[in-house]
């Protein structure tokens, strides 16, 4: 079946918007094109593409957030208090980092927009970084949250940005990382605080940091039945999830698992769910495409 002049013209105009995002964006979002050429794994081509232009939305809101941002108190310690259109954030001063995250999980929410899976629930967010999805799960109506974070640094801003939930009981904020077992690691800080690692994906100076379970984390706070777990650290997923056995087979939480910052991250973070508890269902949300190969962005397990 010939498809015709208005196949052309819909051809063509997609190109015009690629190549106008290009020039919105920077260049940066040019290696957005190697989609089109580059390794899958665990991505259709259809995913992978919306996966680009996922991303290019995703700088571009980065960019919106930013200018229509204004600091409104400073900190001598070095911290500064943002306004955004997402709600006020302390950060370091000089770190931009939240700006990425208001956009990715604006355009890439955990909760997939269905707000059962957090309301009323108890939820952890493992990796909690300055806060974006702590305060999106106090949005749609989680009954608390423990923010999770081993950097120093996010932990201050953390307890600062929500001292009146702290205060409530709605928020606790655990300065620990998340682990298969006790103990201390090192913790690569760089100047991106979205990316500190204990699994040398991040570079530049290391601060030691305790990490716990999150069994034991749920047994020495006395959470009762855990609803919602959102991870995302830098690909200690795996391992945190190895010392969650307990709360994953008898609570069975909906979990949000980031799953791209390692090649076998997708293989190794199902394998460790369904060893806890076979009974878990599991589909992907997006693709992440600028890592030299499309992988899954997040996998998600009810």
């Amino acid at each position: 079946m010939s498809r015709g002049p208005a196949f052309g013209r819909s051809l063509a105009v997609l190109i015009l918007i690629v190549v106008a995002a290009a020039i919105v964006a920077g260049p940066e979002i040019c290696g957005v094109l190697r989609v089109f050429t580059q390794p899958r794994d665990g991505c259709t081509f259809a995913e992978a593409a919306a996966g680009g232009w996922n991303l290019v939305e995703t700088l571009l809101h980065n960019d919106v957030f930013f200018l229509t941002s204004r600091i409104i108190e400073r900190d001598p310690a070095g911290y500064v208090l943002w306004r955004t259109a997402g709600g006020d954030y302390w950060a370091p001063a000089g770190d931009y980092s939240l700006f990425y995250v208001l956009a990715e999980l604006e355009l890439e929410p955990y909760d997939e927009g269905r707000r059962d899976l957090l309301q009323g629930k108890t939820v952890l967010d493992c990796g909690a970084h300055l806060g974006v999805f702590t305060r999106q799960a106090l949005e749609a109506g989680a009954a608390r949250v423990i923010a999770i974070e081993p950097g120093p640094q996010q932990v201050y801003c953390l307890r600062r940005t929500f001292a009146r939930e702290i205060a409530a009981g709605r928020v606790t904020v655990e300065a620990k990382g998340v682990w298969d077992q006790e103990g201390q690691l090192e913790l690569a800080a760089g100047p991106d605080t979205a990316r500190w690692s204990f699994t040398g994906l991040a570079t530049g100076k290391t601060v030691t940091a305790p990490v716990t379970t999150i069994d034991r984390l749920a047994r020495d706070l006395s959470l009762g039945p855990v609803g919602f777990i959102k991870m995302d650290i830098e690909g200690a997923e795996p391992r945190a999830l190895a010392g969650a056995s307990r709360v994953l087979s008898d609570d069975r939480p909906a979990l949000a698992i980031a799953a791209y910052h390692r090649p076998d991250d997708q293989r190794e973070i199902r394998a460790a769910v369904r060893k806890a508890n076979p009974a878990y269902r599991v589909f992907q949300t997006g693709c992440r495409v600028d890592l030299g190969v499309s992988v899954p962005l997040t996998l998600m397990f009810e």
